[in-house]
């Protein structure tokens, strides 16, 4: 009777080892696959960091060098600061000139006629 138990035992191991060899031969594959293509993307990897690194210090120098123009620059920007506010002044003043003889044209002209005893002609007459 001892026998029995064993060889269910036996049997049953048989069947554990059958069934567990095909799934750790393909587990090995996955992990061998899985090792592979993580020392593929370690090297992909440090290239893309040195790429990035020296990418990096490009734009460093390219900001660098922006801010050194920019500081440059403003001494450009102060003067045309400085310059700027009496030229609104000039444009002003220019305004004020070109309204008030715009308003003394016409005054003129009226003048001129009323003096030589000119009459306003029918379109000028429609236009008041």
């Amino acid at each position: 009777m001892l026998q029995a138990p064993a060889w269910i035992a036996v049997l049953l191991f048989g069947v554990l080892v059958a069934v567990a060899v095909p799934t750790l031969l393909q587990l090995r594959k996955t992990l061998t696959t899985a090792d592979h293509t993580l020392e593929i993307a370690e090297r992909r990897l440090g290239i893309v960091l040195k790429e990035l690194s020296e990418t990096l210090g490009h734009i460093n120098s390219a900001s660098t060098e922006l801010e050194r123009v920019t500081q440059s620059m403003s001494s450009v920007f102060h003067v045309f600061e400085r310059t700027g506010s009496p030229l609104q002044r000039l444009k002003s003043s220019l305004r004020t000139v070109t309204a008030i003889g715009a308003s003394l044209g016409p005054m003129t002209v009226a003048a001129i006629r009323g003096a030589l005893g000119v009459t306003a002609s029918p379109v000028t007459k429609e236009m008041m």
